[in-house]
């Protein structure tokens, strides 16, 4: 059955340079600072949030990164934008590749979720959304689980947000975002014929 340890087994890798591990610190922090006023939307869940939002937010960064660094994608917005600028950006997603149109999403590994989230801006747009997995250089945070020695991303796989919503369950009765379980998801390889090199 294709589950996530299926996902994981199969996962597309790479390790970020020193010089991507703090670009991901700078973009993290940077987040962390501009959303500091704004409202948790519905679906999260207090309890189940990381410690330190800043380092949610390092840990997310990298994960973009080494994503399109791992699929030669472009971004297609600032890393940062102030919350006044949030009209301009909302609907873009993280990067493009050609003509796909890709939105990355995070998932903690250690206890981290069994289904990827899908956002009902991601089903408008269509866009194939794509479930990633970062650890740190020298985090020991619950997500890392232990002190390592670089930052390493792993892509899983994914699927057209279209596709992926009516499989999916609404966060907390949060219309505007949906937990896909793993064994709907497309492993990574399926997705693209190529693996990077």
């Amino acid at each position: 059955m294709r589950d996530l340890t299926f996902l994981q087994r199969f996962s597309w890798r790479i390790t970020l340079t020193d010089e991507e591990t703090d670009r991901a610190w700078e973009i993290g922090k940077g987040r962390h600072q501009a959303n500091k006023n704004k409202n948790d939307r519905k679906s999260y869940k207090t309890e189940s949030l990381m410690k330190d939002n800043t380092l949610a937010q390092v840990h997310a960064a990298a994960a973009e990164i080494g994503a399109k660094n791992l699929l030669g994608a472009e971004d297609v917005a600032p890393d940062v934008w102030n919350a006044k600028d949030h009209w301009r950006y909302k609907n873009m997603g993280d990067a493009k590749l050609g003509d796909l149109n890709l939105e990355f999403k995070w998932r903690r590994l250690v206890n981290g979720a069994k289904g990827m989230p899908v956002d009902r801006k991601d089903y408008d747009a269509n866009r194939l959304v794509l479930w990633t997995e970062a650890v740190l250089k020298d985090c020991d945070c619950e997500s890392c689980g232990e002190s390592r020695t670089e930052t390493r991303v792993r892509l899983l796989g994914g699927g057209y947000a279209q596709q992926l919503w009516p499989l999916g369950n609404s966060y907390n009765g949060d219309n505007w975002r949906v937990r896909v379980p793993a064994k709907y998801l497309t492993p990574i390889y399926e997705l693209f014929e190529d693996q990077p090199a």
